[in-house]
């Protein structure tokens, strides 16, 4: 073999051995790219799925397993209508593979395995493979989405409908956006604002000191927020009081973006108030004038009313002849009876105008004892007798003006019990309160006058009602301003028991 032919022979061996080490290098770079393709599509979060000409899955990746939640080889028996709620995807498919489309792009709901729907973006494109075409679809789960557009409509819906103005700005202080309370307030429509400033919607002379107070509050990014009432110009020329809220808009740098406002037309609260104004004077005048009324029946009445019952007392025990004796006895009584009203109508004003009274460490049984022996005389007059029981000291907490309860309990029993002949005081000890008891054994009180025999009012309306003066109105004010109970319930043995539970001190 000459040089030549070895040489020859040689470069033969070597580009032999090149071509056979370079078709290994690119079947291996193939095998590479194909396990990598693997991983992608096995791996993608989304799901993926190849589908043949007819429809049918030829491959899927786990994720489009996991999603419909069938296994691999469940799905590679079944065709795309096998998953489609609706028929949009199976159209879709048909016009990607007949190249009507070049792309496929739409939602539509898929049936997972188990039947609930689940609202997927469908993705996808033709590939051309060894003369077949063969379609790549990506679906994505879109449910969070269009929970959250279906959150974002409702909060459209919540704020275009609010019944106060709302609207956003840039920081221009032009209208981005409005609603159509806020339009309606100034006499606009939202779109006639787009774009406009708030300067249109404030009287000229405010425009000055309103821009001050903006810019010392909306645009200060330590403060801002706004909060006044401010005159609202409207479209017709018109004003109308309205309340203003606003925040300021800062991007991160703190540079100011616009605010936020809230705009409340408060006319009919301004109206209110203004009637709640001149109703305080008129009540006002009225206090007046009922102090000055109770000023002159108790001083410029009482006063004569006790001179001419002092003389018809002298003129009756001095009268011999019976019937003359007995038109005094009238007199007398009604004079007296006017002058326990005027001094009853006189203590109830004051007690109604008394917000809070003074406490102090009182016994309950001196002060009923004392009670007791001021009606003696009245007592013995009527031919009754008054039985104490309480033997044991009361200690409680309260004012002294407690003592008009049981002087209104027993002229009211002596009133109303007197065919009874017999009043009895007694006191019901319990674990944390003493409940004082009144016993008449008179009158029984029916069970629906019962709740309303300590109102004036319903004692008045309810003519007959036994304790139909102020003295029952007066006890339940005392009580009020203890925050005791008082209350009236039948005597088993006639009569009534009326009764004041307080708590022990």
């Amino acid at each position: 073999m000459t040089d030549s032919s070895l040489k020859n022979a040689q470069t033969d061996v070597n580009s032999s051995v090149r071509n056979i080490c370079l078709n290994k290098l690119i079947t291996n770079n193939i095998e590479d790219e194909k396990d990598k393709y693997q991983l992608f599509f096995q791996e993608a979060k989304d799901a993926i799925f190849l589908v043949d000409e007819a429809g049918n899955f030829i491959d899927v990746n786990r994720s489009a397993c996991k999603f419909l939640g069938y296994a691999r080889d469940e799905l590679l028996e079944m065709n795309i209508k096998d998953v489609d709620a609706d028929p949009r995807g199976h159209e879709a498919f048909q016009m990607a593979i007949n190249g009507l489309v070049d792309d496929i792009d739409f939602e539509m709901n898929q049936r997972k395995k188990d039947g609930i729907l689940l609202p997927v973006e469908i993705k996808g494109n033709i590939i051309d493979v060894d003369g077949r075409r063969i379609t790549m679809a990506i679906a994505r789960d879109i449910t969070p989405r269009m929970q959250a557009e279906t959150e974002k409509n409702k909060l459209f819906l919540a704020i275009s409908t609010l019944t106060d103005g709302l609207a956003l700005t840039d920081a221009n202080d032009h209208f981005t956006y409005v609603n159509g309370a806020h339009a309606r307030i100034y006499g606009y429509s939202p779109a006639e604002l787009i774009g406009r400033t708030w300067q249109d919607l404030v009287q000229p002379e405010m425009i000055i000191p309103t821009e001050k107070a903006l810019q010392e509050t909306l645009g200060n990014k330590n403060v801002g927020s706004f909060c006044g009432e401010v005159l609202a110009l409207r479209r017709d020329g018109k004003t109308l009081p309205t309340e203003f809220r606003a925040t300021g808009l800062f991007d991160e740098k703190g540079d100011y973006q616009g605010h936020i406002c809230i705009v409340r037309d408060i006319t009919h609260q301004k109206e209110v108030e203004e009637s709640l104004r001149k109703y305080a004077m008129e009540l006002e005048t009225s206090n007046h004038v009922k102090d000055l009324f109770t000023d002159i029946i108790h001083h410029d009445l009482l006063n004569p009313l006790n001179i001419s019952r002092n003389y018809v007392e002298i003129l009756k025990d001095n009268e011999t002849e019976p019937e003359k004796r007995g038109y005094l006895d009238v007199i007398y009584r009604n004079m007296v009876k006017s002058l326990e009203l005027i001094e009853n109508a006189t203590l109830l004003s004051k007690l109604t105008s008394l917000e809070s009274i003074e406490f102090e460490n009182l016994d309950l049984k001196n002060i009923i004892e004392k009670v007791i022996d001021n009606f003696e005389p009245f007592v013995s007059e009527y031919g009754m007798n008054i039985e104490n029981r309480i033997t044991q000291s009361i200690p409680i907490r309260a004012n002294r003006i407690i003592e008009e309860i049981f002087t209104n309990y027993i002229s009211n029993a002596i009133k109303y019990g007197r065919m009874g002949k017999k009043i009895t005081v007694d006191v019901e000890e319990n674990t944390d309160s003493w409940k004082v008891k009144v016993i008449d054994f008179g009158e029984s009180i029916k069970d629906t006058d019962k709740a309303g025999i300590f109102n004036r009012l319903y004692s008045l309306e309810k003519k007959g009602v036994k304790g139909s003066g102020l003295g029952l109105t007066i006890v339940k004010k005392v009580a009020e301003l203890h925050d005791l109970r008082v209350w009236v319930e039948d005597n088993p043995e006639g009569g009534a028991i009326f009764v004041l539970e307080v708590p022990k001190s």
